[in-house]
């Protein structure tokens, strides 16, 4: 008989695996020797590790990207910590960053935090927000897609 921990054995796993395609997506950086094929191509393998646009409807790809860019611009330890308490959608997600900046005060803007949990210190380099027309050319692609 399977363990009743196994389900969230699984989504642990699953939130670490995603967690990590982010984190890959964000820290691809223009490399002059390897040029700018490369780099798209890169970013474009990376996006699709990461929002999985196979198993994710267009609405689903987007409030990802909407997720990474909320959380993002929140100052640095309240996003870590509403990225921790794995928020369901936009609107829980919203309701903890109240909560917690509610709750401290004196908390400082960051350039980056997490979306999804993890155990790992974070990693994300500063300077990983997501540029606004990066964040329009992927909805536009995943729109077109479907």
């Amino acid at each position: 008989m399977p363990s009743p921990l196994a389900p969230a054995i699984i989504m642990d796993v699953m939130w670490t695996v995603e967690d990590q395609s982010r984190q890959d997506f964000l820290s691809l950086r223009y490399e002059p020797q390897k040029g700018a094929r490369e780099l798209g191509q890169r970013l474009d393998s990376a996006a699709k590790l990461w929002l999985r646009p196979d198993l994710r409807t267009a609405a689903q790809v987007e409030q990802c990207v909407a997720m990474e860019q909320f959380l993002s611009l929140l100052p640095k330890e309240a996003g870590a910590w509403v990225q921790k308490q794995q928020p369901r959608d936009m609107e829980e997600a919203i309701s903890m960053a109240e909560q917690r900046l509610g709750s401290d005060t004196t908390l400082s803007p960051p350039p980056c935090t997490l979306i999804q949990h993890t155990e790992s210190p974070v990693r994300s380099p500063p300077h990983s927000r997501l540029h606004p027309l990066l964040l329009m050319s992927i909805i536009h692609k995943f729109r077109t897609a479907q």
